[in-house]
């Protein structure tokens, strides 16, 4: 699962989030590793913009096989994980794709749970999304994303909203 956030606003922000996901989704797709992606990814925003438009990146890697979870955030912003009704935020510690040369690859490695929620959002959610999630604890997750996108949306000012909802769920 991944979501890239154009810095900026407008067609020219969602053009360079959309080559950043689809770059990123293709090199996946021919087996590339994560990291050699990401780096592709990063050089080529950086010699195609010459260093004045950078996305956001956040990238959940679910290995289902081992039940275990990656987490990639480039210049993100804050992600959840709500398990047992607590919610853990998962902050960025990067730079955006494009920014720099050189991105150094920090990321959240973690066991998944049958039950476990991921929200994904961009800064367009605004800063007061933790309070907004904090009253979507016991509802079901069609339920949980209506109502975290009305709320969210409700306290937009003008700037482009994502809202990724996951639910982690075993099949026998």
């Amino acid at each position: 699962v991944a979501l890239s956030d154009g810095m900026g606003q407008g067609y020219v922000a969602y053009k360079e989030s959309k080559l950043t996901l689809d770059v990123l989704s293709q090199l996946v797709k021919n087996g590339i590793s994560l990291k050699d992606t990401i780096n592709t990814v990063n050089a080529l925003l950086k010699i195609k913009n010459q260093g004045d438009m950078y996305t956001t990146l956040d990238l959940f890697d679910f290995n289902l096989m081992s039940s275990r979870l990656k987490v990639i955030k480039y210049g993100a912003y804050e992600s959840y994980l709500i398990r047992n009704q607590r919610i853990d935020t998962l902050k960025s510690h990067s730079l955006p794709i494009g920014m720099s040369s050189r991105l150094k690859m920090l990321s959240y490695d973690m066991k998944i749970q049958e039950n476990d929620l991921f929200v994904i959002v961009s800064d367009g959610v605004g800063e007061h999304f933790l309070s907004i999630l904090e009253n979507v604890l016991l509802m079901n997750i069609h339920e949980m994303a209506s109502f975290l996108y009305q709320k969210a949306f409700s306290k937009k000012d003008l700037d482009d909203m994502t809202i990724i909802v996951v639910k982690v769920i075993c099949r026998d």
